[in-house]
């Protein structure tokens, strides 16, 4: 009897010793996740910050448009100074309107869609989801439906991918934009540059309503700034 009493309580602190390193193992566990978490959670947020301090907004009648700060110190700094803040525009992105495709930089030409468009699905607290729509064909049905997630700051767009694979396997697309000009109707979303002579790679979104006469600023901005800029007729059967 004594011999069975004393197995047992061995089998009992066997078992209270797993339960221990189990416990250990799990807390451990829970550190490291929370330690990633925050990681990537504050990388993330100081890279958007760093982009947003690398550029400043600068707003005039015809929209907002986005400077480097290094370049043009003495326009930021007498932005920065002015009574109150920019005059607020929201982004496009933001909207509730259809967004066209209606030029791009000839390195992001995909000749085999016939029509790029963007609708807009919900708001995700500070965020939007959109869906980027896309035809193979003018006449054809859309066949290709690919939720995304938006972000956007005065002079930043973060794009965060939904779990899916399908906006980098269809468009390429960047984890991160420049809104490089904008006004209510119409915006050049650009990769981010360095420098002037980095003439980066756009694309120039509008309205319905200004799908043939995008505002002269957003289109200059297009036209002069990014590299090798393609005007594209969207196709009235997309619309």
């Amino acid at each position: 009897m004594s011999h069975g009493l004393q197995e047992v309580e061995y089998y009992k602190s066997q078992v209270s010793g797993y339960v221990q390193q189990l416990i250990e193992i799990m807390r451990r566990c829970v550190r490291v996740i929370l330690f990633t978490c925050v990681f990537i959670f504050t990388s993330s947020n100081s890279h958007w910050e760093a982009l947003d301090s690398q550029y400043c907004p600068v707003s005039n009648s015809s929209g907002i448009h986005c400077v480097n700060r290094t370049l043009n110190f003495k326009l930021c700094t007498s932005e920065e100074t002015m009574e109150g803040k920019p005059k607020r525009i929201d982004p496009p992105v933001n909207s509730e309107n259809m967004l066209y495709l209606v030029g791009y930089s000839s390195g992001l030409e995909r000749p085999y869609y016939a029509c790029v468009k963007s609708s807009f699905f919900r708001y995700n607290g500070s965020a939007v989801i959109r869906k980027l729509l896309i035809k193979y064909t003018a006449t054809g049905n859309w066949s290709i439906d690919i939720p995304v997630r938006l972000e956007a700051s005065s002079c930043s767009l973060r794009v965060n991918v939904t779990p899916s694979c399908d906006l980098t396997r269809y468009t390429e697309a960047k984890q991160q934009y420049l809104l490089l000009s904008y006004n209510y109707d119409s915006m050049v979303l650009s990769e981010l540059y360095e420098r002037p002579e980095q003439q980066p790679l756009c694309s120039l979104w509008a309205k319905k309503d200004y799908i043939d006469d995008v505002p002269l600023p957003t289109y200059n901005t297009f036209k002069v700034l990014c590299k090798d800029p393609k005007n594209f007729t969207f196709p009235r059967s997309c619309v």
